[in-house]
C-alpha cells in the first residue's frame, strides 16, 4: 500500500516532505543510498515548484506518494505549478562552465542522474512526475 503526504506549497514545508521520505524508507528497510537519492529528488522537485513553477497561492498543495518494492521506490510527485517536464532534453554536458548552464539546468541534471526512470504528465492543471529510485548508478556529473 502506498504512503501519501500532501503539504502546502511553501518553503517551510520542505522539512515535512524530507522527513516523510526518510520515515517511509526507514520503515520499509530501504537502503540508505536509495533514501538519500529520494530525499534529494524530492527537494529538487519541491524547489522547482516554488522557484520556477509560479506557485504563489498559499492554498496550493503538493502531493507525494511513495511505494516500495524490493528496495526500489516509486514516487509520484504532483504540483499545481507551470508545466514542467523533467524528461525533456538534458542540459549541457559535463565540463560546461557553470555560467553557461541555463537557470534550472543544474536541477534537471540532478533529477535525471538520480532517478532510474522518469515519467511526466500534465493532468487537471497538475504536473505529475513519476520517479523510480534505487541505489547508486554511476557519476552524477
Amino acid at each position: 500500500m502506498p504512503d501519501r503526504l500532501e503539504v502546502s506549497a511553501c518553503a517551510t514545508r520542505l522539512r515535512l516532505l524530507i522527513d516523510f521520505v526518510a520515515r517511509v524508507c526507514q520503515v520499509r528497510g530501504v537502503p540508505l543510498s536509495t533514501q538519500h537519492r529520494a530525499e534529494l529528488l524530492v527537494e529538487e522537485l519541491f524547489a522547482n515548484t516554488l522557484l520556477h513553477g509560479g506557485v504563489t497561492d498559499t492554498d496550493a498543495k503538493v502531493r507525494l506518494t511513495i511505494e516500495e518494492t524490493d528496495g526500489t521506490l516509486r514516487m509520484d510527485y504532483e504540483d499545481p505549478g507551470r508545466p514542467f517536464d523533467p524528461t525533456g532534453p538534458t542540459p549541457p554536458a559535463p565540463g560546461v562552465p557553470a555560467e553557461d548552464i541555463p537557470i534550472g539546468g543544474a536541477g534537471l541534471r540532478i533529477i535525471q542522474a538520480l532517478a532510474q526512470d522518469i515519467g511526466y504528465e500534465r493532468r487537471d492543471g497538475l504536473n505529475r512526475v513519476t520517479l523510480r529510485v534505487m541505489g547508486p548508478r554511476g557519476r552524477l556529473f
